[in-house]
């Protein structure tokens, strides 16, 4: 049977990331001011990508600590601004690896850390498309 700080990661995932649920982000963060970082998170990730789902690959757990391991798919949709390189939207699909550290505290998410590869990202949309 999974831990509590398991299930509650597991629904962060299922309700936040995959479900898009900011009601749920109130529920689950302790804090507002964390709550309101990630709300903000969303949408720069909503802005850039439609279609998005995360697929799980491991989740693990050490006392107060769970570490998450997960892929986001999605489509391009949205304008990449990095400094001076801007790439318009390609409508391409892609894909970037995540890893997520949740701090847990009374049952609730008291901080999150995630890491993601978005050099994948820019390697997927601005490759040459082949020719046939």
């Amino acid at each position: 049977m999974p831990s509590e700080h398991k299930v509650t990661v597991q629904r962060y995932v299922d309700e936040v990331m995959n479900g898009r649920s900011r009601t749920a982000v109130d529920e689950m963060i302790s804090t507002h001011a964390v709550a309101e970082h990630l709300k903000s998170g969303m949408d720069n990730i909503e802005a850039l990508f439609s279609d998005v789902r995360y697929e799980l690959s491991a989740m693990v757990e050490e006392g107060d600590t769970v570490a998450l391991f997960c892929t986001l798919h999605g489509k391009h949709t949205g304008e990449v601004n990095i400094g001076p390189l801007s790439v318009p939207p390609t409508g391409r699909q892609v894909t970037m690896p995540y890893a997520l550290r949740f701090s847990m505290k009374d049952g609730k998410i008291a901080s999150l850390v995630s890491v993601s590869d978005f050099l994948q990202v820019l390697t997927q949309i601005t490759a040459e498309e082949p020719t046939r």
